[in-house]
């Protein structure tokens, strides 16, 4: 059954040059030929504005391996270049005898050769996602063209091995090292590993077995306040538009010993439930009354309003993978274990900097340092980015290793 919706388009159009493949048996003048256009439309659960980052890299070839009717290969991954003419993409006619076939790999990639889009394969994880997974028959008449609408979707979701293919000799496109702006990976240590290098402290945090069962991999909060506190309290979260994700497992329905709730993270007023002008992002894993829970606040507001979306908390000792995202529509979205959960309109203006006085992980501290929740559990993987990461950016947090 299909699970994702096709909304937009990718104009790949197949035309204009000829490439021939010759049948060693029989004589070239001999045969009846044919030729095959085709036409890529990308697969997606939104609009092409979503997936903004891997459309911004320009496909400059790509690979196709096709197979005749006794199931051999007449185009082994053959590597075409693709030329821009308006809003398409262009390289050969692909000219072939009359028959059946089947396009067995296709692949998109830019001038690097990193994969921006395919079309995953029959049994693999991915296969439902797009309405026809390959391999794809066709048929070839003599002197006509034979038209083909395949669905890609975008590589960065996930491995090779996902979509069918055994092994890549070149590399997926990583669009989640943009816009990174705060990275704890909690892998043997506890250090802040973007590229802005964040001055932090770890009060009363230790390591702890990952998701994977692994020691040393994940980060524990055991409930009494213990919390990370970045870049001396000042503002991580710069932009209108962001994203915080990151593991989690809750220990116990409690929560932290003087507040029932458990927080992942808070940049915020110390006075933010009452100043107008006062900033707020808050991020729980469970609230107090049992829910996943994104605040937001910004700089410009009436009468101290927030953003509120939330969604039924997963539960205990499990992991559970946590996104909150505001994007560039402005819409405060939630993600619990890669789906989208709840999303909300936030109808606020101005910026996420102005009077902040706590930023940590772990904690949701006010009026001087006053306790208000504190995570009690584990968490991994701790992400910020400037940027809203898309649902497919998303799904693949959820999916690494």
């Amino acid at each position: 059954m299909k699970r994702i919706t096709i909304l937009s388009y990718i104009s790949i159009l197949i035309v204009s040059l000829t490439l021939s493949c010759s049948n060693k048996d029989v004589e070239q003048g001999d045969l009846s030929k044919g030729e095959l256009s085709l036409k890529f439309s990308l697969a997606s659960e939104v609009k092409s504005t979503d997936v903004e980052d891997i459309i911004k890299c320009v496909p400059a070839a790509i690979y196709i391996s096709i197979k005749d009717s006794d199931s051999k290969f007449i185009i082994n991954t053959k590597k075409i270049a693709l030329i821009k003419i308006g809003d398409e993409y262009i390289t050969e006619h692909i000219e072939l005898t009359e028959g059946i076939y089947t396009i067995e790999d296709f692949i998109v990639v830019d001038d690097t050769d990193s994969v921006l889009y395919l079309t995953p394969k029959v049994n693999s994880e991915f296969q439902d996602l797009v309405e026809n997974p390959l391999p794809v028959t066709f048929e070839i008449f003599a002197d006509n063209i034979t038209n083909l609408v395949l669905e890609v979707i975008p590589a960065n979701i996930g491995n090779p091995v996902q979509f069918g293919y055994a092994t890549f000799s070149f590399t997926i496109v990583n669009t989640l090292e943009k816009g990174l702006v705060v990275h704890f990976p909690f892998d043997g240590d506890i250090s802040e590993e973007s590229e802005n290098n964040y001055p932090f402290t770890a009060d009363g945090v230790s390591l702890t077995y990952d998701r994977f069962e692994k020691p040393d991999k994940a980060a524990y909060f055991d409930g009494s306040g213990v919390s990370i506190n970045l870049n001396n309290d000042q503002p991580v979260i710069l932009s209108i538009t962001f994203t915080i994700s990151a593991w989690v497992k809750m220990n116990s329905p409690e929560g932290g010993i003087d507040y029932p709730g458990y927080v992942i993270f808070q940049q915020r007023d110390d006075n933010a439930t009452y100043d107008n002008s006062s900033s707020l992002i808050l991020f729980w894993s469970e609230s107090k009354e049992g829910l996943v829970r994104f605040t937001i606040r910004s700089s410009i507001n009436e009468n101290a309003e927030r953003g509120i979306v939330d969604s039924p908390s997963p539960g205990y000792e499990k992991w559970h993978h946590y996104a909150a995202v505001l994007d560039n529509e402005k819409m405060m979205k939630l993600y619990l274990d890669g789906l989208l959960m709840s999303d909300t309109l936030f109808t606020q203006t101005g910026d996420f900097i102005t009077s902040i006085d706590h930023v940590d992980i772990g904690i949701h501290t006010y009026s001087g340092d006053q306790l208000n929740g504190a995570l009690n559990g584990s968490m991994d993987d701790f992400r910020i980015y400037n940027r809203a990461l898309t649902p497919q950016e998303i799904y693949s947090l959820y999916k690494s290793d």
